[in-house]
């Protein structure tokens, strides 16, 4: 197709696009409709023609009536040989200049030996428009940089109390330092930083902090030296199995003789130490209600404890509270009537030798509400030995402190002359490293064999119920009451589910991995032997969809707390008929979904094996 444009003309704009354009972007005129017309007809002139759409499509974006714009943008299209946009400019162009709609019209459909329309220049100007007025855009511009400049301000003084409350929390630990000393760290701390920060809720948790450690350190009174008792008890040849449960009144000395302690600092009050004993913990839900079991020490511990701290006596009111046949109106609590406070031997069994339980120290599998604990050990008349997490201490108090309760009974204490029914399995069982007795609850047994799964059989899976099908999904939840048991065998964590017979692992792979990949890194897992165990394998979409809970019960997962929240979609080892496909189970959207096997498509494993 020819140009209408004498050659000179082509010259003498390639010499002008880069000043034009250069003076769209610097003018503060920037809105003139007329420079992108020119420089779109700078670019048409030159052969660039999708340049010079769009420089026309901006001019006539600031004003939708410049007809030549709509012409010159027609005949840049019709040259790119798109009819179609070109014929569309011809519509527009008839409500605005007749004349120049027929000559679009007549050059888009003219016969090819019939000279071209050349291209307009202005012959039309835009409308008039009123000048250009920026004081309000200048007022708003100025006002949103004192706007940035305050919040960058703030931004600073927040990293400030920041860097202030970490070496708070540093004093508030030192050992050297007395509650005195303590108070006054936080209470210059709450008062240099009184002001609220209008970008942030960080320094009103971090002030409420602060006033919560400085009333701590304020009630903290030093307990006078307790009475000398006549004959100490000997921890000598004690049994690294049992710990005492019996009360008694003890000296600084004795406590800092205890078996199973490793002491880090000792002072005049009490001792930073942490448990050398190797636990077995397994947590179990029993009557709706959550303990520990400590399987290495026989103990079973309330799994959380009290919700408010009180004094000691206030702490025995809540025991007998607890221990009595109307905790809530079904008979003691997980069905028991002997719990008790711990003595300072058992509570300090709980100390971890570093923070595991966000800032305490104690195994996570318990709350962390309970920061420190009473014990029912004596340090006096009017004192007691508590043990606190928050600083793995064990110390001494006065008894109108306000303490939590975390109580605790020995396994093999009698109530009625038996053990409650739903202790029948796993309570004090000691896991054999080659073979793990069958669960004695097993009411459901789901498919463990592989097969090609198809949609309608997804979604009649039995135990599931259904909120919403898709076409190649189902979003549900399992319908089965699960009783989950924690437990670690040589040092690997596993989760039984007594309800189905299964034992899965308790995370899983570290990272999103290919379906070729699942399978491999379950054959080097099943080599090394997990838990003592070389069985594992991908679970079937019936095993998989039984984790699915009816809620976001870990963090923003659909799955029981006691998984571990890191694998959010899962492989199965079930396919898809007919297609390269498997099925995943996704505990974020809570469901099942189909799931291409490519080298790209990605998934976390969580292996499961049958308990024979």
């Amino acid at each position: 197709m020819r140009k209408y444009v004498p050659c000179v003309l082509v010259i003498s704009f390639v010499f002008l696009l880069v000043p034009i354009a250069q003076a769209i972007r610097l003018s503060p005129d920037y809105r003139n409709a007329v420079a992108h017309f020119k420089l779109g007809n700078a670019y048409y002139n030159t052969g660039k023609y999708q340049e010079a759409i769009e420089s026309y499509k901006q001019a006539i974006r600031i004003d939708p009536d410049y007809a030549v714009a709509h012409f010159n943008l027609g005949l840049a299209y019709h040259l790119l040989e798109d009819r179609s946009s070109a014929l569309g400019q011809y519509v527009i162009l008839k409500e605005l200049d007749i004349e120049l709609a027929n000559e679009l019209f007549d050059e888009i459909y003219r016969e090819t030996d019939r000279e071209p329309v050349p291209l307009v220049t202005i012959r039309q100007e835009p409308r008039e428009v009123e000048a250009f007025n920026s004081n309000d855009i200048k007022s708003e511009s100025k006002n949103a940089r004192k706007l940035a400049e305050k919040e960058d301000k703030w931004s600073k003084w927040q990293k400030s109390l920041n860097t202030a409350y970490g070496e708070a929390l540093k004093y508030d630990k030192d050992t050297n330092l007395n509650a005195g000393m303590k108070v006054e760290v936080w209470k210059r701390l709450a008062n240099e930083f009184s002001q609220d920060n209008p970008y942030s809720t960080e320094d009103q948790l971090i002030r409420s902090k602060a006033v919560e450690r400085m009333e701590y350190w304020r009630n903290y009174r030093e307990p006078t030296p307790p009475v000398t008792i006549q004959q100490e008890p000997s921890y000598i040849g004690a049994s690294i199995t049992k710990l005492r449960s019996s009360y008694k009144k003890l000296s600084l000395s004795q406590v800092q003789l205890m078996p199973n302690v490793s002491i880090r600092v000792k002072d005049e009050w009490g001792s930073y130490v942490h448990s050398t004993i190797n636990h077995d913990y397994s947590l179990k839900t029993i009557g709706g209600d959550k303990v520990v079991v400590d399987d290495a020490r026989g103990l079973m511990w309330h799994q959380s404890g009290s919700h408010k701290h009180m004094k000691l006596d206030e702490a025995k009111r809540w025991i007998r509270a607890l221990n009595k046949k109307s905790w809530p109106n079904k008979g003691g609590y997980a069905s028991y009537f002997d719990w008790r406070l711990p003595t300072v031997e058992e509570a300090v069994s709980l100390l971890e030798s570093s923070e595991k339980n966000g800032d305490l120290y104690i195994d996570p599998v318990f709350s962390n509400e309970q920061r420190y604990i009473w014990t029912g050990d004596r340090a006096g008349s009017e004192a007691a030995w508590r043990v606190d997490f928050g600083y793995g201490f064990v110390g001494r108090i006065y008894v109108d402190y306000y303490i939590f309760v975390r109580p605790v009974r020995s396994v093999l204490s009698k109530d009625s002359g038996e053990e409650p029914e739903e202790e029948a399995y796993g309570e004090v069982e000691v896991l054999e490293e080659e073979e793990l007795r069958k669960p004695k609850f097993r009411n459901i047994t789901l498919r463990s064999s592989y097969r090609d799964v198809s949609v309608s059989q997804v979604m009649t899976m039995p135990n599931i119920s259904i909120r919403t099908k898709g076409l190649q999904s189902v979003a549900g939840h399992s319908t089965i009451n699960h009783n989950y048991n924690l437990k670690t065998i040589r040092g690997d964590k596993v989760v039984l589910d007594h309800a189905t017979g299964l034992m899965w692992h308790q995370n899983g792979s570290d990272k999103n991995i290919n379906y070729k990949k699942a399978k491999k890194w379950l054959m080097t897992l099943n080599r090394s032997g997990y838990a003592g165990y070389n069985d594992w394998r991908l679970p079937t979409v019936e095993e998989a969809a039984s984790l699915l809970e009816p809620s976001k019960k870990s963090g923003y997962l659909c799955i029981a707390p006691i998984f571990s929240k890191k694998q959010r979609h899962i492989w199965t080892g079930d396919t898809m008929k007919g297609k390269e496909a498997a099925w995943r189970v996704d505990f974020y959207r809570g469901g099942v979904y189909r799931h291409y096997v490519y080298y790209y498509a990605y998934n976390f494993v969580r292996p499961v094996r049958s308990v024979e």
